[in-house]
C-alpha cells in the first residue's frame, strides 16, 4: 500500500479532484503498471486491496464515464514527475467505443 499512498500524494499535488477520484485513479494507474495491460477487465483482477474484481471493474467504468481530465494539469504532473532535457511532441489518436458512443482522444 505504500506505493498507492505515495502515488496518491503525488497526484493530489497536481490534480484538483476529490479524494475518492484521486484514490481510484491511483489504483487504476497502479494495477495497469502491475498487470502491464490497459484492459480494465484484466487489470481489475490485480488489485492490491480486498475488493471483488467485478466491483472494481464497475468502479473504473464509472470513473472514466464521469471524470473530466484537464490535460493541462495532466501535462504539469508528467513534466514535474520526470525531468526532461529535451521534449519531442508525438501525436496519437485513440478511438474507443462506449456502447454506441465513440470516444476519440488525440
Amino acid at each position: 500500500m505504500t506505493h498507492l499512498n505515495e502515488l496518491y500524494l503525488i497526484l493530489n499535488k497536481y490534480l484538483k479532484w476529490n479524494k475518492s477520484h484521486l484514490k481510484c485513479f491511483a489504483l487504476i494507474m497502479l494495477v495497469i503498471i502491475l498487470k502491464q495491460t490497459c484492459n480494465l477487465s484484466s487489470a481489475s483482477k490485480a488489485l492490491p486491496i480486498k475488493c471483488l474484481p467485478q466491483s472494481f471493474y464497475r468502479r473504473m467504468q464509472r470513473f472514466f464515464a464521469g471524470q473530466y481530465f484537464d490535460y493541462r494539469q495532466i501535462s504539469q504532473l508528467i513534466f514535474n514527475m520526470f525531468s526532461f532535457d529535451q521534449v519531442q511532441l508525438t501525436l496519437d489518436r485513440t478511438n474507443w467505443k462506449w456502447g454506441k458512443r465513440n470516444i476519440n482522444i488525440l
